[in-house]
């Protein structure tokens, strides 16, 4: 690309780069990443500028570090919770069981994985009269929670709204885990 050096008014070396693609001239900290600039980072066709990858690089990308994922991934069987496909779904990926995956591939016309994501439950966050009052000190004068009336009937209704919700989850992937689509029927 012939990235060029930029220099001081007293001719010494600035310590930035100016790319010198047609329509460009981006500075950068060092000369490979001027070198790379508008450059596809994968297979060095030039590229639109503040763009890194063609789209379809990218993607190979993408499978590869996905096929890797896999690979490393502890590899189970059974699974008789949430699963995850990336992508897939209105759930953002996420599916109540394999056969709620394997029912929306087949709406969809869409192959199934060979391995999908298997999810961690992560339980409620409870409230906290601990929270509330820090944030009320952060944003108050000095001792304001002092001064603050129904602390006692705030930390009951706390501790009743914990009680009502505490049956609260949600999930997360676990990407050192996946389980086998095959067995689904």
């Amino acid at each position: 690309m012939n990235a060029i050096q930029l220099l001081t008014t007293k001719k010494r070396p600035s310590g930035w780069w100016q790319c010198q693609a047609e329509r460009c001239g981006l500075l950068h900290h060092s000369q490979d990443a001027a070198e790379c600039c508008c450059r596809c980072s994968v297979c060095g066709q030039p590229i639109e500028r503040g763009k890194f990858r063609h789209p379809e690089c990218q993607k190979q990308i993408d499978v590869q570090a996905l096929a890797d994922r896999i690979q490393k991934a502890e590899k189970l069987t059974t699974w008789d919770s949430w699963v995850f496909w990336d992508g897939w779904g209105h759930k953002e990926g996420y599916f109540e069981s394999l056969d709620d995956l394997k029912n929306h591939a087949e709406w969809k016309g869409l192959e199934l994985p060979e391995w999908v994501f298997v999810t961690e439950q992560q339980p409620f966050n409870s409230a906290s009269i601990d929270d509330i009052r820090d944030r009320i000190e952060s944003d108050g004068y000095e001792d304001v929670w002092a001064d603050c009336e129904g602390v006692s009937e705030l930390e009951k209704a706390i501790e009743t709204f914990n009680d009502l919700n505490a049956g609260l989850v949600s999930y997360t992937v676990d990407y050192k885990r996946v389980v086998s689509t095959r067995g689904v029927t």
